[in-house]
């Protein structure tokens, strides 16, 4: 399994974050202000910066099942078909498999 953990920063008053892996206060800076230069083509350096969110992501890698047969992943029967999430107010989302994605999937707004 492979985890990683972003800081989602953002440069003074700007709506747009990017993402940051966590790091030592002064690499996360670095990192930021370099990632700000490259994408918007200036320095960042006399702005605030702002932790708008810590995302962290966990990521198990898929099993070659010509490889390794013995390793299949079986969909579990019991798995849920949905659940609540916060996204301004209580929403009921449903859930669907990683193996199951192949094209957009319907959203509301």
């Amino acid at each position: 399994m492979r985890v990683a953990r972003l800081l989602e920063l953002r440069a003074g008053d700007s709506d747009i974050t990017l993402s940051v892996p966590l790091a030592p206060l002064e690499e996360v800076r670095r990192r930021l202000h370099a990632d700000h230069l490259r994408r918007f083509g200036f320095a960042a350096h006399a702005l605030a910066v702002v932790i708008e969110a810590l995302r962290v992501e966990a990521r198990l890698a898929s099993v070659d099942a010509a490889r390794s047969p013995s390793r299949k992943l079986r969909p579990r029967a019991s798995c849920r078909s949905g659940l609540r999430a916060w996204f301004g107010a209580w929403r009921e989302v449903p859930l669907v498999s990683m193996s199951a994605l192949r094209a957009e999937l319907p959203g509301r707004r």
